[in-house]
């Protein structure tokens, strides 16, 4: 059996005609991105907000993540964090209620999401920065973790709080900010958290610096970006390092220095590593807004992408599944072509000539560029963008726009006995790690294990043979900073006599909550889960004005 996705449209492939179909799909995508060549444009997502949107992150069942610093969304009252459907109507019941601002919004495979930025409230509750709420956005009253700073605001204008975290495969938490203590033990800026919100006190490195952004590789190894400041294995340099799993310092890593800050980094499949930030110099060689190293740390002298004027910093990037790279900023061209705050390269760095959709929110009476600090990407390809802006291509859209998608996204689950590949490409987002789980009732699910990257998606192999349900799921960085994170599936049948496909799931479950189980499908159905140079940029946060509005108001 095999499912075979291409954008908004699931189909059951026979095994027998499997790779004729594949081959057909490649041909049919590749001739409707000749034959449809032309730039997104905003579909009819416009919730709107009154303030900076910070962190974006797209749930498997659609919903959409916001966080920010407003204290409205979708015409209704949230602060600095709310959810919405995936139509763009706010849920309702889904209300955390933060006091100041979220830059960081990461969702577990539990449906719970993990909340970090500069709030010492939430839901009411003391909560110093760091949060965890559960899917219905309810505190989980189990998890403890605090961080604290000096003083509220230091040098710069950074402010004491968490800026980027990463779960990892093990579920432990990494912590990356402007803090000297974290769970009540001195920690400097960077620390790990266990699953339950504990200190992993085994795990104790120093930055004497800002960690604005974090990532981690596949071998368990970890980078970490920040500002120009006085960190100790920098010598006064903007810098991305590398720590061991340990969090030791890599030596083997060549330091990645720049001239001002690394506000991004994001790790491509061939672990090469794309940094973004304020800087016009990367290792000591001419880089404007983005540049590209390998894994060592060496700069990639072939990727020479610009972003102009000449300070431009970048915000946030995004990966897809064909290669291509999205960039969020605050710019007026990119390699010479005017691009408004967000752009596309191809995977050599050379700028898409095919995506050019932000022209009208440049801003030419104040010669003021609205910036673009979040990106996501969702499954079916189209684009959710964050920030401070007021209209995208001549429409109305307070912060918050969803662009259509012009090229195909496309998926392919196969299973044949004890092997499961999950080939993904097109304008699909790229993930950064998968698990695959199966269930023989659609709504309690047992995990197979995590899936090895091959050519073209994922692979896991070994064990039984499946039957019943198979999820593929894949984890996809975005928001500020890449800071946040969130959670695509796609749901299928181990056998060719049942198939579920995402399109359809939701009617699916719609049909079960009234009648029991689904017409057709033994033992019911999948359950979604709900569960300018300036000293303000490298103060602001994490890249927008300092949050004075809401105490003026």
């Amino acid at each position: 059996m095999h499912i075979l996705r291409t954008g908004g449209l699931s189909t059951v492939i026979p095994a027998w005609a499997f790779p004729a179909a594949v081959l057909w799909t490649a041909f049919l995508c590749t001739w409707l991105q000749c034959a449809s060549a032309q730039s997104p444009i905003p579909d009819a997502l416009n919730p709107g907000s009154d303030g900076n949107i910070y962190s974006l992150a797209v749930q498997p069942d659609g919903k959409i993540l916001v966080g920010g610093w407003f204290q409205t969304l979708a015409g209704e009252s949230r602060n600095s964090i709310g959810r919405l459907n995936p139509d763009g109507a706010l849920d309702a019941d889904f209300n955390p209620d933060a006091d100041s601002l979220v830059g960081s919004l990461v969702l577990q495979s539990d449906g719970k999401i993990l909340v970090g930025g500069f709030f010492s409230l939430v839901g009411g509750q003391p909560h110093s920065c760091i949060a965890r709420i559960n899917a219905d956005g309810t505190l989980d009253p189990s998890f403890n973790a605090q961080v604290i700073g000096d003083t509220n605001v230091m040098d710069f204008g950074i402010m004491t709080g968490v800026y980027s975290l990463i779960l990892l495969p093990d579920g432990k938490i990494l912590v990356g900010g402007w803090f000297t203590n974290l769970c009540g033990e001195a920690r400097n800026n960077i620390g790990r958290l266990n699953a339950d919100g504990t200190l992993d006190s085994g795990f104790c490195p120093s930055a004497d610096c800002l960690v604005r952004t974090i990532a981690a590789q596949p071998d368990g190894k970890i980078l970490l970006g920040g500002p120009l400041t006085n960190v100790p294995w920098s010598r006064g340099y903007s810098c991305v390092a590398r720590l061991n799993a340990n969090g030791s310092l890599d030596a083997a890593f060549q330091l990645t220095e720049s001239n001002f800050a690394v506000d991004a980094i994001a790790v491509q499949p061939d672990g090469n590593i794309l940094v973004g930030g304020g800087f016009t110099t990367l290792c000591g060689e001419k880089r404007q807004g983005l540049g590209r190293v390998y894994a060592d740390g060496g700069l990639d002298e072939s990727f020479t992408p610009e972003f102009g004027p000449p300070f431009a910093p970048v915000f946030s990037i995004a990966l897809q599944a064909d290669g291509r790279i999205l960039v969020g900023g605050q710019f007026n061209n990119v390699c010479g072509e005017s691009r408004i705050s967000i752009a596309r390269l191809n995977a050599n760095g050379t700028l898409d000539p095919n995506f050019a959709p932000v022209e009208s929110h440049y801003d030419r009476a104040r010669n003021w560029i609205p910036f673009v600090s979040a990106i996501a990407v969702q499954n079916d390809g189209r684009t959710l963008v964050g920030g401070t802006f007021t209209n995208a291509c001549g429409l109305a859209r307070a912060n918050i726009f969803r662009l259509n998608c012009t090229d195909p996204a496309t998926q392919a689950v196969n299973c044949h006995g004890t092997n499961i590949t999950w080939l993904r490409g097109g304008t699909a987002p790229e993930v950064t790690r998968t698990t695959f789980e199966c269930s023989t009732n659609g709504c309690d699910w047992t995990m197979l294990g995590a899936g090895k990257r091959i050519a073209g998606g994922w692979e896991m192999d070994g064990g039984e043979a499946v039957t019943g349900m198979l999820r593929a799921r894949g984890y996809s960085s975005c928001g500020a900073g890449d800071a946040s994170s969130g959670i695509v599936e796609t749901i299928a049948s181990a056998n060719a006599s049942l198939s579920v496909f995402p399109d359809l799931l939701d009617g699916i479950v719609a049909r079960r909550d009234r009648v029991g189980r689904p017409r057709g499908v033994p033992g019911g159905a999948p359950q979604r889960e709900h569960r300018s140079r300036s000293r303000q940029h490298q103060g602001e946060p994490p890249h927008g004005e300092p949050p004075s509005r809401r105490a003026a108001s």
